[in-house]
């Protein structure tokens, strides 16, 4: 049993470290999202598209992504065009799991796959 409350203790502090982790890293990702718009904003205002200070680079550029007003006429010139190399190729283990509870069948070219779960509390 000493075994069992050893690994369940490490467990916990392995997990509380990992929350405090995770908590330090938002903060961390909120400042870094805040001072790159500071810098974006900064190099567009000032129509520099490359800058150098204190032993670095930033450059500027612009990219064009999708944004899917109409999902419907997407899917339909996907599969007109056979286009699927625009979608990415992953499927929504929720609505998978519905699938399979609700209409009974796998999907054809899938297979089910059990995947272990740990749930773990502070009781």
């Amino acid at each position: 049993m000493s075994e069992l409350n050893d690994l369940i203790t490490r467990f916990s502090e392995a997990k509380a470290e990992l929350k405090d982790a995770n908590d330090r890293a938002k903060v961390l990702k909120k400042l870094h999202d805040e001072l790159e718009s500071q810098l974006l904003e900064y190099l567009k205002e000032n129509e520099l598209d490359r800058v150098s200070a204190a032993g670095h680079t930033a450059s500027y550029s612009t990219e064009t992504v999708a944004s899917v007003d109409d999902w419907e006429a997407f899917f339909g010139y996907v599969k007109q065009h056979d286009a699927f190399y625009l979608l990415q190729k992953r499927i929504a283990s929720a609505a998978y799991r519905e699938v399979l509870q609700v209409d009974g069948v796998v999907p054809p070219g899938t297979s089910p796959m059990e995947r272990d779960k740990l749930s773990f509390r502070k009781v």
